[in-house]
């Protein structure tokens, strides 16, 4: 049931995309954006259920080189829409050289996108997010940070349990169901990364 909205989103993209010619270039690009969301969607619903079931390890992984400046790019372009409806100003920081990383690109992009939803969600209208990509020690770090009113001391502990309600609210009347920052917990473990705060 919960996957039945993406798989119309998908349909009616398709739809659409079979007339193409006639779109100008940003009608493209908006198409485009939809039928990755609508994917995403039906992606997310799957890896909900495999949460739930205790069997993420069941994901079977999909390596490939990552070059992390251009991974960080596209995922940032993809919340330009939802930060500019909160008038939030997205920042990206990069080291100098190129950055590089083996992984699997949709379980990546997964961990992105659940922070920077989460910083847009948690940033009051106007203010700023950044997200920035550098080495250290061996290993490549990908930090979200935005102008939120934070998180109490005593809840850090609890931020990252399944379904944690904190008491830090959104900041325009978004929903919050204490998953996300579980599952995120999740699939970095399953890629063999770390998660703090």
């Amino acid at each position: 049931d919960l996957s039945t909205p993406f798989a119309t989103i998908q349909i009616w993209g398709q739809v659409l995309h079979n007339e193409e010619q006639r779109l100008s270039p940003e009608q493209q690009k908006a198409l485009n954006r939809i039928l990755q969301a609508g994917h995403y969607g039906e992606e997310l619903i799957k890896r909900i259920l495999d949460v739930e079931k205790s069997d993420i390890g069941n994901h079977k992984m999909m390596l490939e080189n990552l070059d992390m400046k251009v991974f960080a790019e596209e995922v940032l372009d993809n919340f330009k829409p939802v930060a500019a409806r909160k008038n939030i100003k997205l920042h990206s920081e990069f080291a100098g050289k190129q950055l590089q990383i083996l992984s699997d690109r949709q379980l990546v992009s997964r961990i992105c996108e659940n922070l920077l939803s989460n910083a847009i969600k948690y940033t009051p209208r106007g203010r700023n997010v950044w997200m920035s990509v550098s080495e250290e020690q061996e290993a490549i770090n990908i930090r979200v940070r935005d102008e939120g009113i934070g998180i109490e001391k005593e809840e850090l502990p609890y931020l990252f349990s399944k379904y944690a309600k904190i008491s830090t609210q959104p900041t325009d009347g978004e929903t919050s169901n204490g998953l996300g920052l579980s599952i995120v917990k999740r699939i970095v473990e399953e890629i063999n990364g770390k998660i703090m705060c």
